[in-house]
């Protein structure tokens, strides 16, 4: 993976399928219940929450009608106890707060043996290291969202719903699953 990342700026793992297979329905099944709820506003989180640059993360349940035409969930942590809190209808969405915890955590294992193997490479180069510090504590004590994303049709295009063209900006990303073939990653040579 590591070796991948240097070369192709990402790299892909083989997971077993039943991993996704088991966890996905819950989410995908739960994000739906939080569309259609008649208390949907209450799944809408305003956390002042700063990514490291500082920006206002998002959190919780949003909808988006500009360049893109989305349905969005981000989950993170305990964000159950903060919907709780909002007076959230929670009924029916356990599962899909432990399969997104699952995946999250999931995730955050991959993000840490990433930063690992770059902290190793780093350490080799000597005298022109990339970075100071250790990636993977920076990994591990990081800030962390897993998203869940509904593409809808855009009024304005008429080819299939995507993401429009876009960087992220995140440490790492780690795209565990769409409902259909489309994505596209630049590799270093564009």
């Amino acid at each position: 993976v590591f070796e991948q990342l240097v070369f192709a700026g990402y790299a892909e793992l083989p997971i077993d399928p039943r991993f996704l297979e088991t966890h996905a329905p819950h989410i995908y099944g739960g994000f739906e219940r939080i569309i259609k709820s008649q208390s949907r506003d209450r799944f809408a989180i305003a956390l002042p929450r700063n990514d490291e640059l500082p920006e206002d993360m998002e959190s919780g349940d949003m909808s988006r009608a500009d360049d893109e035409t989305k349905n969005q969930f981000h989950y993170f942590a305990g964000i159950d106890s903060v919907l709780r809190l909002q007076r959230a209808p929670l009924a029916g969405l356990r599962q899909m707060f432990e399969s997104a915890s699952a995946l999250d955590t999931a995730a955050h294992q991959i993000a840490c043996a990433v930063g690992y193997f770059c902290d190793e490479h780093n350490a080799q180069i000597e005298r022109h290291r990339q970075y100071q510090g250790s990636l993977a504590m920076r990994f591990a004590d990081g800030k962390r969202i897993l998203r869940i994303l509904d593409y809808l049709p855009h009024p304005h295009r008429t080819e299939a719903p995507d993401a429009k063209v876009h960087i992220d900006r995140s440490g790492l990303t780690i795209h565990w699953e769409s409902t259909h073939p489309g994505l596209v990653l630049w590799d270093r040579q564009g």
